[in-house]
């Protein structure tokens, strides 16, 4: 069984981009890694790729959350 990861309320980032599920936040993590060389987005991508329970997919919402309010500040 997939479980998946829906975003309430959605995240608006900085640059306009909404991310509303966990298919979203991957491929935004995977548009990021390509333009910037950023170890902190290649974790998070591993742990939103790889949750298989709840409570994985929790930690890696929150880890996305971080890492985004992170990426938001330093703009």
């Amino acid at each position: 069984m997939t479980i998946d990861l829906v975003f309430s309320p959605e995240l608006r980032l900085s640059d306009g981009t909404v991310i509303k599920d966990r298919n979203a936040a991957i491929q935004y993590l995977r548009n990021h890694r390509v333009r910037v060389a950023d170890p902190g987005s290649v974790q998070v991508l591993h742990l939103l790729e790889s949750a298989t329970t709840p409570e994985e997919l929790e930690s890696a919402a929150q880890r996305f959350r971080s890492w985004v309010a992170h990426l938001d500040r330093d703009r």
